[in-house]
């Protein structure tokens, strides 16, 4: 039998011979072919990805408050470079494998395209005929 130290000094005593091996978690998961992020996670990551991209498509086609209010924070949650939240516009992309410079710059170009709604305009109650 093989003798074992443990963290604190003491001997440990290994019954079957075998000892074991220290892994690093990312060590882990690639030995059993799992990705680094769970499948369930990265689903997530990409629903949170189509509802901003959904939000920035709304903004073309209505322009109602709630609409524009969400737009307004997918559109502000794309542009922060900020890496400290796991579901961070730049963390999802870099766990999906997009390039998060690349679809800013495409989501910019549809924002663009994206037609204003005319100002409303005042009417001269003078220039309006009775009917």
């Amino acid at each position: 039998m093989r003798r074992a130290t443990a963290n604190a000094g003491v001997p440990v005593r290994w019954t079957t011979g075998i000892e074991p091996d220290v892994a690093a978690p990312v060590e882990f998961d690639t030995m059993f072919g799992r990705p680094r992020v769970a499948e369930g996670e990265r689903r997530l990551m990409m629903a949170v990805l189509e509802d901003a991209i959904a939000c920035y498509r709304r903004r073309v086609s209505t322009h109602d408050w709630d609409s524009t209010r969400m737009y307004l924070e997918a559109r502000e949650w794309v542009a922060s470079r900020d890496c400290s939240h796991l579901y961070s516009f730049e963390n999802i992309c870099d766990v999906l494998g997009i390039d998060a410079e690349y679809l800013r710059g495409r989501l910019r170009l549809l924002e663009r395209a994206t037609p204003r709604l005319p100002r409303r305009v005042p009417l001269d109650r003078r220039s309006v005929s009775a009917v």
